[in-house]
């Protein structure tokens, strides 16, 4: 799976509840390595990079009034995701 077909998946997920997304790059989360976060980019509708260890995911929704934001970090192995607690 890559970053942005994930992002896809959100999308049309969020579109039928009436919230917005409310981040203003447009991501709902980003990579994450070691000593770094970001180096992968963003979960976003233009990055093609094929997801592998660990990422955020962390939406920001909400409407005109109220937002929350979310999240989990997944870590994306070779046969399964698992969410990181």
């Amino acid at each position: 799976m890559r970053a942005c077909h994930i992002f896809e998946i959100f999308e049309k997920t969020l579109k039928p509840t009436g919230y917005l997304s409310l981040d203003r790059l447009q991501n709902i989360g980003h990579s994450l390595t070691q000593n770094s976060s970001y180096d992968g980019g963003y979960l976003d509708a233009f990055n093609e990079t094929i997801l592998e260890a660990a990422w955020a995911v962390e939406p920001f929704i909400g409407n005109h009034l109220y937002g929350v934001k979310l999240e989990d970090v997944l870590w994306f192995g070779k046969t399964k995701v698992t969410v990181v607690k």
